[in-house]
């Protein structure tokens, strides 16, 4: 990776929506050299995901699919505090 490398942050609620419908473009997108960033909840996917892309920083954010406004607004929290610390271009 050059120093002008950017992160690109993916994200889903589950990781098999990742594995399924972006891993052609996460492995594109790494063979360019940009740094990735997978961000689903936890699941058994997320070791398939570590395993498709090993050089991939696959971090997990609890997020629920149904709408739960005190843990939707924890989930934000987390976010917020994610995107702070990879600070994605």
């Amino acid at each position: 990776m050059t120093a002008a490398a950017r992160s690109v942050l993916f994200t889903a609620t589950i990781p098999i929506t990742l594995d399924k419908f972006g891993s052609e473009y996460v492995r594109q997108l790494q063979e360019s050299g940009q740094k990735v960033i997978l961000v689903s909840s936890d699941g058994p996917e997320v070791a398939v995901l570590r395993t498709r892309h090993p050089t991939a920083d696959v971090r997990v954010v609890p997020m629920a699919r149904a709408i739960a406004p005190w843990r939707d607004a924890i989930s934000l929290f987390r976010w917020l505090l994610l995107l702070m610390r990879t600070r994605p271009a």
